[in-house]
Parts: C-alpha cells; sequence; structure tokens
C-alpha cells in the first residue's frame, strides 16, 4: 500500500485506500502489492499484439 500511496502522492494512506474502494479497484491494489513484492512474483501482461488478436 505504501508503494502506491508513494505513486498517488498521498499524504495519508487512509486517502489511498479510500480512493481505491470507492473507484472498485480492491482487486487492482492486490494485483500493485503482489506485483511489487519482490522476485518470484509474478503479473501476466497482454502484449498490443496479442490484444488486438
Amino acid at each position: 500500500m505504501s508503494v502506491i500511496q508513494a505513486i498517488l502522492r498521498h499524504k495519508s494512506p487512509t486517502t489511498t485506500n479510500r480512493y481505491l474502494k470507492k473507484l472498485g479497484l480492491e482487486s487492482t491494489r492486490e494485483a500493485l502489492e503482489k506485483g511489487l513484492a519482490g522476485p518470484g512474483t509474478l503479473v501476466p501482461f497482454k502484449t498490443k499484439k496479442a490484444a488486438r488478436g
């Protein structure tokens, strides 16, 4: 959560948490936390070519 807070430049983690919940981004928060957890954690992303089709 602290990394997301820093990226969004929020002074309070409560603010970051409130926005993530309000926007329905709980799963995004969880994915970011897992992805930023360190080595060995992989969050797959589709490439532009794969997304087109």
